[in-house]
């Protein structure tokens, strides 16, 4: 599937992150932060990833899906 179209790894990795993020899924967020910044994304990137979610998702879980990654970039 990742090699099958036009998209990189990065793109591939934000993505998810924002599949993960729509759905509320913190074990996915956390998953899918991980990879991307295995993928090369910045933390600036991963961060405007989510906040893009916040007019779809709102501000309580746009809040509680930063303070996800958050957890994962305080461990890096």
């Amino acid at each position: 599937m990742h090699k099958s179209g036009p998209l990189n790894e990065k793109t591939h990795a934000l993505i998810k992150l924002a599949i993960s993020t729509g759905a509320g899924m913190e074990g996915a967020v956390h998953s899918h932060m991980r990879k991307a910044m295995e993928a090369g994304c910045a933390k600036a990137e991963i961060r405007q990833t989510v906040m893009l979610a916040l007019p779809t998702i709102g501000f309580p879980a746009s809040m509680a899906v930063l303070c996800w990654v958050e957890d994962i970039i305080e461990k890096q």
